[in-house]
């Protein structure tokens, strides 16, 4: 049977610190020095949480 969808990953959750972000709208770049290839890393979510 031939399968249209691939399956699910396990993926874990990475802290990753604070960042200090200057007001207005902006692209987000994720970068890693690691990575043996660029599609190394697979990213399901990022939330972003303000701290005041």
């Amino acid at each position: 049977m031939k399968r249209y969808e691939s399956f699910m990953k396990d993926f874990i959750s990475l802290n990753l610190g604070n960042i200090h972000l200057k007001p207005g709208n902006g692209t987000l770049k994720l970068m890693s020095q690691n990575l043996l290839k660029p599609n190394d890393l697979d990213i399901k979510l990022v939330t972003m949480r303000r701290i005041n």
